[in-house]
């Protein structure tokens, strides 16, 4: 009950901040839509759209409100068939939100109530929201073929947050305790720290987290860093490791560590990354968790960021050490990519292509169209 009045508040803030706010600003947006075969056997097109949008409000200068929503559709032409036989209805569900005081000398140190998912300590967010500097993910892992390989870490639940720059401009830490909200036997309460920090030739985020309660499989552990080496000649290194969120023992360990390394090679008008991976995936039909070991290569021609246009190719190929004659839809693929921008959005276009696939109609391949809101 708690919970969902929290989540009541500052969904309305949210709306009256929309009203007329002067302190309203956008903080994420992002939409897809991925058009492939039905598996349903009619072997008809299916578009399947999801997206984000969050927004914060900010009253006063030591105070501020975020919230956002997320969408999905199944079938996009079925969500907008205007015939009510055809029209299959989508989803709108209240994504998180959050209260962020900063009201201390210097905004060195900030307070966070939260509900919802609020971040993602694998990710580089706080280096970037507090230091102003980016810890760029290999880009192959937001398309379709990629993307299937989460580390899946994020922050989820009610509780509060604390960060603070002990080095003002150089470091960050920060402190997350949670409940998940499930009731009774379900229940977890997370504990979080992580640590960030930057300077001419490296930047760092690391992170480590322990879950107990009444739930089962309770005594749960997870952590891990990711790393980029900047070179001023335009040579970066990008790297990561960390083990999901599992029993500390070491079968468990093992099956759900990852490790990501990443050479980039950036010109003028090109670019150049070329990764290797290894990640555990759960698969849907059995519910096990699979490592799969792989590269990827990805080229691409133009920059979106001073001529407004980009594109390239990625190839990436994977497998399971403990099946390697397996054939799945991410074994090999190829997937060209255009981006583009359109103002303060990248709008960008992937085919994604399987060729072992060619005689399967509903894993040949797939199209992404996308749309994200450069902040």
């Amino acid at each position: 009950m708690f919970t969902r009045f929290v989540r009541l508040c500052l969904l309305l803030c949210l709306c009256t901040g929309f009203a007329g706010a002067q302190g309203l600003s956008l903080t994420k947006f992002n939409a897809e839509t991925t058009g492939s075969i039905d598996t349903d056997g009619a072997d008809h097109p299916s578009l399947e759209s999801s997206g984000s949008i969050a927004g914060r409000f900010v009253p006063i200068h030591a105070l501020s409100f975020k919230a956002g929503l997320s969408f999905a559709s199944e079938d996009l032409a079925a969500f907008l068939h205007p015939s009510e036989s055809y029209n299959v209805p989508g989803t709108v569900a209240f994504d998180g939100g959050a209260i962020e005081t900063g009201n201390f000398p210097n905004r060195t140190v900030m307070l966070a109530v939260f509900t919802g998912t609020y971040d993602d300590p694998a990710s580089g967010s706080l280096v970037r929201e507090r230091l102003k500097i980016d810890i760029s993910q290999p880009e192959f892992l937001d398309m379709p073929a990629g993307e299937k390989f989460s580390s899946d870490t994020d922050i989820r639940g009610t509780g509060l947050a604390v960060t603070a720059e002990p080095f003002r401009g150089s470091s960050v830490v920060g402190a997350y305790g949670y409940w998940n909200a499930e009731p009774n036997a379900q229940s977890l309460i997370t504990m979080d720290l992580r640590y960030g920090t930057v300077s001419d030739a490296i930047r760092v985020n690391a992170f480590g987290g322990y879950s107990y309660g009444d739930a089962e499989p309770s005594g749960l552990v997870r952590g891990g860093f990711s790393s980029i080496l900047v070179s001023p000649s335009g040579t970066d290194l990008y790297a990561e490791a960390g083990i999901r969120s599992t029993k500390a023992t070491q079968s468990n360990v093992a099956k759900h560590a990852y490790f990501l390394l990443e050479p980039r090679l950036r010109w003028t008008r090109a670019d150049v990354a070329f990764s290797f991976f290894a990640v555990p995936n759960d698969d849907e039909e059995t519910a096990e968790t699979t490592t799969y070991l792989g590269s990827n290569f990805l080229l691409g021609i133009g920059n979106v960021e001073r001529s407004g246009i980009r594109g390239g190719l990625s190839l990436l190929g994977a497998f399971d050490p403990a099946n390697p004659s397996s054939v799945t839809p991410f074994t090999f693929s190829v997937s060209p990519f255009c981006a583009m921008m359109i103002k303060d959005f990248r709008l960008t276009m992937t085919l994604v292509v399987n060729p072992l696939k060619l005689n399967d109609l509903e894993q040949m391949g797939e199209i992404q169209i996308s749309l994200k809101a450069v902040l």
